[in-house]
């Protein structure tokens, strides 16, 4: 009898605790959202890159506010911004819009690739010292010229192709990638002009092979397990 009602409460807490993690907080039940339920039937019957899926059901939802709420599987509710002014006020109040702790967060392989903190999830005195590194890099003038270079690239790389498919996303990565490693680091990584680019090729790995698998998402410590450990990335 003390066993079932030791289980019953067991199984009461973690699905309280499970509810109030997955639930929509009332201020954002007027914001387009993507259910949770619908997401993981979706993850399920038809996985997909996550950047895939974010461009095809999230993006579409920002459409008309630049607001949607998406309910990931392992952070729970989760609110995208693309309105220009409301990510001005986010950026500029970091005080107030604290981001949570990068390698607290996340598993270790993102650590592996990404560092334990960087610009982009770094808060308070941290973030204000790497900013203040960075911001002659952003504040240069851009040369248009770099761009039309690049563009011009990918037009002729797609004239080549002439009656067959055209992988619109990947050539896009490539000629970004290729604009920042020429503004930036003055490096031609030659991700447009050469398909089997080895630069391209790690970068693609890494950021594919670390989303492409949703166990290893919702469960991280698979990386710590031997014979399950995505030994690929951690080479890479």
């Amino acid at each position: 009898m003390y066993l079932i009602a030791i289980t019953l409460i067991i199984i009461t807490y973690y699905s309280y605790k499970w509810y109030n993690f997955y639930k929509l907080p009332e201020e954002w039940r007027d914001l387009p959202s993507i259910p949770f339920w619908k997401r993981l039937h979706r993850m399920l019957t038809k996985p997909v890159p996550i950047n895939i899926a974010f461009t095809k059901h999230t993006l579409p939802k920002m459409e008309k506010l630049g607001i949607a709420v998406s309910c990931g599987i392992d952070k729970g509710q989760t609110l995208f911004i693309s309105d220009p002014e409301c990510l001005k006020q986010i950026m500029k109040n970091p005080d107030v819009f604290v981001k949570i702790p990068f390698a607290v967060e996340n598993h270790t392989v993102l650590r592996e690739h990404f560092g334990v903190q960087q610009v982009v999830t770094a808060n308070g005195e941290d973030w204000r010292r790497m900013r203040k590194v960075m911001n002659p890099m952003f504040n240069q003038s851009w040369k248009p010229e770099l761009f039309g270079e690049c563009f011009n690239q990918v037009i002729e790389e797609w004239d080549k192709l002439e009656g067959k498919n055209i992988l619109v996303q990947d050539q896009i990565q490539r000629m970004t990638l290729d604009v920042m490693g020429k503004a930036f680091f003055d490096f031609d990584f030659e991700a447009v002009k050469n398909p089997e680019s080895e630069l391209y090729q790690l970068y693609h790995n890494v950021v594919s092979g670390l989303f492409k698998n949703i166990a290893y998402i919702i469960f991280p410590i698979l990386d710590h397990i031997p014979f399950m450990k995505r030994h690929e990335l951690y080479n890479n």
